[in-house]
C-alpha cells in the first residue's frame, strides 16, 4: 500500500521532483552563492498573485458555472454536433480568459472526453482541441495562465492595454483552431447526442464573490497591493466556502518558486554569452529563440529566463507572443497539454499528430503580428 501511494506520488508531482533536482545540481555547482541569491531570484509579489488566481481558478471550477454552460450547450444542440463542437471550443477559451489554462483543461476534458466518445470522434483529436483552446484562451489575459502573470508584473501594463495587445493575435488564433478542429472532426456521427450523466448545480454565493473578487484583485494589484488582494481573497473565499482551500494543489507554488530559482540563476549563466543577449534585442528572433526553448523545457520556465532581460515594448510583446504560442506546440510547450493528455490517457505520438499543424499555423501567424508591429 506504501509502495503503491508512493509510486502515485512520484508520478503526480514528477516536475516537482525534476525542478528539486535542478536546483540540487545548481546547489552543488555555486552552493553559498545560490543560496545569497534566492531572495533576489524569487519574485515573492509574483508568486502571491499566481497563487490568489489558483484561488480563483479553483473557486470558479467550484462554483460549477462553466461546467454548467458547457453542459447546457450538449443538451441544447444535441441535434447538431458541428455546433456542439464550436461552441465547446469557444466556451473553454473563454473561461481560460477567466481561470487559469490547466485548470480549464482539468475542469472540461470529463465532459469533452464524453462528447468525443457519442460523436465517435478520435479522443487525441478532442483532447488536442481541449488543449489548444485553453492556451489560446488565456492568452488573451495577463491572469490567464503563469506566463502572462509573470510578463504583465515584469512590464506594468495595464491590464486593458495588456489584452488590447494579445487580443488580434488570440481572434486569429482561435479562428484558425476552429477551422483545423472542424477539419479533423468532419465525420463526427450525426447521431443525436444524450444528455450528459452529470447533474451540474450552479453555487451562485461562489460564483458572485468569484467575479467580485476577480475585479478588486485586479485593481488592488495595478496598485501594487497585492497583499491586500491576497488577504481580500482567502477571507472572502473562507467566509463563502473554506472547502475550496482543501483542494488547493500547494505543491503547485513550490513549482513556481523552483522555477524561480532554478530559471533566474540559468538565465544569469546564459547572460554571459553575448550572442543571447544580441538575440534578445530582436523582436522576430526573441519570438522564435522564445517559441523553441518552450518545446524542451515549457514556456514558464523559458518566460522566467527571458525576463530579465526584456524591457522594450516591442520584445515584450514578441516575449508574449512566443511563449503563448510555444505553448501550443510540444506535449512539454504548456503544462495544459500535459495535464490533457494525461486525464485522457492517449498517446503522446497521436497528439503530436494533431498539435503540430495547429502549432504551425499559430507559429506563422505570430510572425505576421510581430512584423506588422515592426512596420
Amino acid at each position: 500500500m506504501i509502495t503503491k501511494k508512493l509510486k502515485e506520488t512520484l508520478r503526480r508531482e514528477t516536475l516537482l521532483l525534476a525542478l528539486a533536482s535542478i536546483f540540487l545540481i545548481l546547489l552543488a555547482t555555486y552552493r553559498t552563492e545560490l543560496i545569497r541569491q534566492i531572495p533576489s531570484l524569487v519574485d515573492i509579489n509574483t508568486i502571491i498573485i499566481i497563487f490568489i488566481f489558483i484561488i480563483l481558478s479553483r473557486s470558479f471550477e467550484e462554483s460549477g458555472a462553466f461546467q454548467r454552460l458547457a453542459t447546457y450547450t450538449v443538451r441544447r444542440f444535441s441535434r447538431n454536433p458541428k455546433k456542439v463542437l464550436i461552441l465547446l471550443i469557444l466556451i473553454i477559451a473563454v473561461a481560460s480568459m477567466l481561470i487559469m489554462n490547466d485548470c480549464a483543461v482539468i475542469m472540461f476534458t470529463p465532459l469533452s472526453l464524453y462528447i468525443a466518445d457519442i460523436l465517435e470522434i478520435d479522443r487525441t483529436v478532442m483532447i488536442t482541441g481541449v488543449a489548444a483552446a485553453a492556451n489560446i484562451g488565456s492568452a488573451l489575459t495577463p491572469f490567464g495562465n503563469p506566463q502572462n502573470i509573470i510578463i504583465w508584473r515584469a512590464s506594468k501594463i495595464p491590464v486593458l492595454e495588456f489584452c488590447r495587445i494579445t487580443a488580434p493575435l488570440v481572434t486569429v488564433l482561435l479562428l484558425g483552431l476552429l477551422a483545423i478542429f472542424l477539419t479533423y472532426t468532419k465525420n463526427a456521427s450525426t447521431n443525436q447526442l444524450r444528455l450528459y450523466k452529470e447533474s451540474i448545480k450552479i453555487n451562485k454565493r461562489l460564483l458572485i464573490i468569484c467575479i467580485i473578487l476577480l475585479v478588486t484583485d485586479i485593481v488592488l494589484i495595478e496598485m501594487n497591493k497585492v497583499l491586500i488582494a491576497l488577504a481580500t481573497t482567502i477571507v472572502a473565499i473562507a467566509i463563502i466556502d473554506r472547502r475550496v482551500f482543501r483542494k488547493l494543489d500547494y505543491a503547485l507554488i513550490l513549482v513556481f518558486v523552483l522555477m524561480f530559482v532554478d530559471f533566474g540563476k540559468i538565465s544569469e549563466i546564459l547572460s554571459g554569452f553575448t550572442q543571447f543577449k544580441t538575440i534578445l534585442t530582436h523582436p522576430m528572433l526573441t519570438y522564435l529563440l522564445s517559441i523553441g526553448i518552450s518545446q524542451f523545457i515549457s514556456n514558464v520556465p523559458a518566460t522566467i529566463i527571458f525576463i530579465h532581460y526584456v524591457h522594450e515594448s516591442t520584445i515584450l510583446t514578441a516575449l508574449l507572443y512566443g511563449v503563448n504560442v510555444g505553448g501550443l506546440g510540444t506535449i512539454i510547450g504548456s503544462l495544459a497539454n500535459f495535464i490533457a493528455v494525461r486525464l485522457s490517457r492517449g498517446s503522446v505520438s497521436r497528439y503530436h499528430k494533431y498539435a503540430l499543424p495547429i502549432f504551425a499555423f499559430s507559429i506563422v501567424v505570430g510572425l505576421l503580428f510581430i512584423f506588422l508591429r515592426l512596420v
